[in-house]
């Protein structure tokens, strides 16, 4: 009896056994031979043979890069001690280039925020990581401006954004007076507002700083002063004083000397503006006058009656210049004019004309300066006027 059949007989199945390999090869032989005549069991075995390729070839590729590898898929890694191990290096695990993973800043209301910390330097993301650290800020120096038509002291501070008062301090040739500014001229300007000191003999730190009433270390801090512990003060230095207070020199000025005129020439005790024109500098602390421009030739008269006591030229910087006593405890004061057309000592009535505009002196253009003392003491014009 055949051996395969044994375990048949009787109704028990016996022990599987295995085929012999020539039986095996006789029984593919002959399905091969069916499937010839058969073409839909051709067509069956192809379908089967190509799905179990496919099914290689993905265990294969699973095998070779590993669960989770190919960048943005999300595959959940492998549980502890099942996956396959990898080896780290500059290109990936898998050996394709990945991009390098950007530092997260975390905040404190619990988002986070990649790019924040460099995007708040003004830099971008790809360069924040090897940008250089930014070059120290050189100290502001001092500048040198030369004076152009039609400019004041007042008007160069505020283009530069300091105080008149330090355009004063920086420059001793205007000797405190702005009036002195010339066309043509150059003048120092500083990068903040405060005070130029040049050192003195027995010059300290602290007598400088109490001098100008500010902190000894704003004068330290100040880079472009180039100061260090034990802090000696050398004579002839100069020191930028941030923020210091602006000392006047004495200058009393053309309208505040003499006596007082007697004559009164029946002054009203109001005043008139002296010409038309456009104010070009209001009065500010060192320039208690006000300036107003007007063509060349304009006529200028008295502000109010009274008898002229000066009137002629002054090296001071007014140039061509005429002051009236009005009597009655005022003086006023007419600048750079072209021409004068009173003498000292004559009786004026209010609204005569006494001058023409000019730009005499020191001056950068065509403007009448006016001036109004009281008791001998100058005084912001601009109240007295209508």
């Amino acid at each position: 009896m055949d051996s395969t059949l044994d375990g048949a007989q009787g109704g028990k199945p016996g022990p599987k056994r295995s085929l012999p390999v020539g039986t095996f090869v006789q029984a593919t032989r002959g399905r091969v031979l069916e499937a010839r005549i058969d073409p839909r069991l051709l067509s069956r075995w192809g379908t089967h043979a190509t799905l179990a390729g496919l099914g290689v070839i993905a265990i294969l590729v699973m095998r070779t890069s590993g669960p989770g590898r190919l960048a943005g898929q999300g595959t959940a890694p492998a549980a502890p001690g099942t996956g396959i191990a990898r080896q780290v290096s500059a290109r990936g695990s898998s050996g394709f280039l990945v991009r390098e993973a950007v530092p997260v800043t975390h905040r404190s209301d619990g988002n986070s925020a990649p790019e924040a910390s460099v995007a708040a330097a003004g830099l971008s993301v790809a360069t924040a990581s090897t940008a250089a650290p930014a070059a120290t800020q050189a100290a502001p120096q001092i500048r040198t401006y030369t004076v152009q038509p039609g400019d004041t002291v007042l008007a160069v501070a505020q283009r530069f954004g300091i105080t008149p008062e330090t355009i004063l301090s920086a420059n001793p040739a205007l000797s405190g007076n702005p009036d002195l500014l010339q066309l043509g001229q150059e003048i120092k300007i500083l990068p903040v507002s405060g005070v130029l000191h040049t050192v003195a003999a027995g010059d300290t730190l602290n007598s400088v700083a109490k001098r100008y009433q500010v902190d000894p270390q704003a004068i330290i801090n100040y880079a472009a002063n180039n100061l260090s512990a034990p802090y000696v003060l050398h004579p002839g230095d100069t020191l930028v004083v941030p923020g210091g207070a602006y000392l006047a020199p004495a200058n009393a000025g053309l309208g505040a000397g003499g006596a007082q005129s007697s004559v009164s020439a029946q002054a009203t005790g109001s005043f008139m503006w002296p010409v038309r024109g456009v104010i070009t500098q209001y009065p500010w602390a060192q320039h208690v006058a006000v300036d107003i421009g007007a063509p060349l030739g304009r006529p200028i008269v008295a502000a109010d009656a009274g008898v002229v006591l000066e009137a002629g030229w002054t090296n001071v910087g007014y140039g061509n210049y005429v002051i009236i006593s009005h009597g009655n405890g005022f003086r006023t004061l007419y600048g750079h004019m072209s021409k004068i057309l009173v003498t000292r000592g004559q009786k004026v009535a209010k609204g005569q004309q006494i001058g023409l505009v000019g730009s005499t002196g020191h001056s950068t253009g065509p403007h009448l300066h006016f001036e109004i003392y009281k008791n001998g003491a100058i005084t912001n014009p601009l109240p007295y006027l209508p």
